[in-house]
C-alpha cells in the first residue's frame, strides 16, 4: 500500500480547497451583493475578462501556499516551463483534421466571428481552463494524494464536464442535452489529462490542442455547444484519436524529447502512478 507523508496530505487538501472555491466561484460571488449586475451591466468585455480570471484566483492562492510567492515554481509545477514551440507544432499537426477537412469536404467557413470573439474563445478561455483543471486540479491531485492517474483524472474531468453543462443550458438545450455535452466535453478532458501526464505534462501542449478545437468548432459548428453538429465532432474525435495514438507510441521517436522532457525536471513531489 502507498503510503503519503503528512505534508503530501495537507498539499493535497490545499489543492482540493483552492479548487473547489475555484469550481463553485460563480455561486460564490453570486452571493457578494450587486457583483454580478456590475459586471454584466458593463461592456461585454469586462464579463469575459471576469470569467477568465476569477477562477484562477483561488488557484493563484493554492499555489502561493503550495510554493511561496515564486511564480517560476508556479510555472514549473503546472507544467508552464516545458518546451513552447514544439507543442504548437505538435498540436497544429494534430488538429489538421479539424481544422482543414471540413473546407475538403465543401463546408465553408464562418468568417465573421470577431478578433476579440476568437481571442478569448480559442486563446484566454482555454488557458485559463488549462491552468486550472489539467495543471493546478489534476497535476497538484496527482502529486500530492497518491491516488494514481485514474482517480486524479476522472474526478477533474467529470467536474470540467459537469462545469459546461450551463453553456448547454444557455445554448436551450434540455437536461438530457445537457448531460450529452457533459459527456463528450468530460471524454475529451479525460484525454487531455492523459496526453498531458504523458508528455511530461507539458501544459502548452494541451493548451493548444483545446484552443485549435476551440478555434475549429467557431469556424464550422453549426451549434455552440460540443452536441452541435455531428459531423464536427467526428472530425474532432479524429483529432483526439491520432493526439492519444501518437502518445502511446511517442517513446519510439526522437523528437518527443523536444515535448517530453525538459531540463528543469518532474515537479518536486510527484508520486507515481
Amino acid at each position: 500500500m502507498l503510503m503519503i507523508s503528512e505534508r503530501s496530505r495537507a498539499k493535497t487538501l490545499v489543492v482540493a480547497a483552492a479548487f473547489l472555491v475555484s469550481f463553485t466561484s460563480l455561486e460564490l460571488v453570486a452571493l457578494i451583493p450587486g457583483y454580478l449586475e456590475f459586471f454584466r451591466g458593463g461592456p461585454e468585455l469586462w464579463w469575459w475578462i471576469e470569467n477568465a480570471v476569477r477562477p484562477l484566483v483561488p488557484v493563484v492562492g493554492g499555489l502561493l501556499l503550495l510554493h511561496g510567492a515564486r511564480p517560476r515554481r508556479w510555472g514549473a509545477a503546472l507544467g508552464m516551463d516545458r518546451p513552447f514551440l514544439p507543442a504548437l507544432a505538435l498540436a497544429t499537426a494534430l488538429c489538421a483534421p479539424a481544422l482543414f477537412f471540413p473546407v475538403a469536404l465543401g463546408v465553408s467557413p464562418n468568417l465573421a466571428t470577431g478578433f476579440a470573439d476568437q481571442l478569448f474563445g480559442a486563446g484566454i478561455w482555454p488557458l485559463a481552463e488549462e491552468i486550472n483543471f489539467r495543471g493546478f486540479a489534476f497535476g497538484q491531485i496527482y502529486s500530492y494524494s497518491g491516488l494514481g492517474f485514474w482517480p486524479a483524472a476522472l474526478l477533474t474531468s467529470a467536474l470540467f464536464g459537469i462545469g459546461h453543462m450551463t453553456n448547454a443550458a444557455a445554448a436551450g438545450l434540455d437536461l438530457g442535452g445537457q448531460l450529452a455535452n457533459a459527456g463528450i466535453v468530460g471524454a475529451s478532458a479525460l484525454g487531455l489529462a492523459w496526453i498531458y501526464f504523458r508528455w511530461g505534462r507539458n501544459l502548452w501542449l494541451v493548451f493548444f490542442l483545446h484552443a485549435l478545437g476551440n478555434f475549429a468548432g467557431s469556424l464550422y459548428m453549426s451549434g455552440e455547444v460540443a452536441v452541435g453538429d455531428r459531423r464536427f465532432l467526428t472530425l474532432l474525435a479524429v483529432t483526439l484519436i491520432l493526439a492519444l495514438g501518437l502518445t502511446v507510441l511517442r517513446d519510439r521517436f526522437r523528437w518527443s524529447k523536444w515535448v517530453w522532457e525538459r531540463v528543469a525536471g518532474e515537479q518536486e513531489g510527484a508520486i507515481d502512478a
